[in-house]
């Protein structure tokens, strides 16, 4: 079984297409929604393999490893909201899992907007695949079960934990990319700019490759004030 965990934290998503996606597939698939009180009751369980958790902490991080605990499956695929997967995507898992010296990976992706921009976003992330081992969240990173109960800690954080993980799942066999494409919103890059936008990711990825502290990089990531932020989780 593989386990599917989405974390929602805004209504800009993609339910629908996720849901199909999951409907559509062959291998047995647990559906798990992780999502914040603001989104109470504009997601709710439509089938017997659909659960709904909720999570207030700030990051992505953190909805994951609650989610992680919930799952049952052999395999968990971390699913970002804004992303579509592709046809038969659950047996491309599988077929890449065949090689029991590959503990996990990700898949390929595309922005569903066209643009030097995009294209120069997409090609660093391969670059810095097979320069530093990153995977970032965006391929919709997923992992044997066994080998994420060994990485758990690398998802308490509230961003990078996608780097984290990827990076810790390399220490128990190979991490692959796939060559199939997923399909992600380019809506951040819209809304804030192409350039604007790529620049404050580079700017979070060195930040973070320094040392610097996550509960601020996330900040400064969603323009959020650290004061507020640190309350949040503090209070959990």
């Amino acid at each position: 079984m593989i386990s599917v965990i989405v974390p929602a934290h805004s209504k800009e998503n993609k339910i629908q297409d996720i849901r199909d996606a999951v409907t559509k597939a062959k291998t047995q698939i647990e559906l798990i929604w992780v999502i914040s009180k603001e989104l109470e009751g504009l997601i709710k369980p439509e089938h017997p393999n659909e659960k709904v958790i909720f999570d207030e902490r700030w990051g992505k991080g953190y909805a994951l490893a609650k989610g992680t605990k919930e799952a049952n499956g052999d395999v968990v695929l971390f699913l970002h909201a804004d992303t579509v997967l592709p046809d038969g995507w659950d047996q491309i898992i599988v077929e890449a899992l065949k090689d029991q010296k590959v503990v996990g990976g990700g898949f390929s992706y595309s922005f569903d907007m066209k643009s030097v921009i995009m294209k120069l976003a997409i090609f660093t992330t391969i670059v810095l695949y097979y320069t530093k081992g990153d995977l970032w969240g965006d391929h919709a990173v997923f992992v044997r079960s066994e080998v994420l109960e060994k990485c758990i800690d690398s998802l308490d954080v509230a961003i990078w934990e996608d780097l984290r993980l990827s990076h810790s799942m390399r220490d128990y066999g190979r991490v692959v990319l796939l060559k199939e494409k997923i399909c992600t919103s380019a809506d951040k890059f819209k809304n804030n700019g192409a350039f604007t936008h790529s620049m404050r990711i580079a700017n979070c990825r060195i930040w973070y490759a320094l040392g610097g502290d996550t509960d601020k990089i996330y900040c400064y990531y969603y323009k959020l004030k650290t004061k507020k932020v640190k309350r949040e989780i503090s209070s959990l």
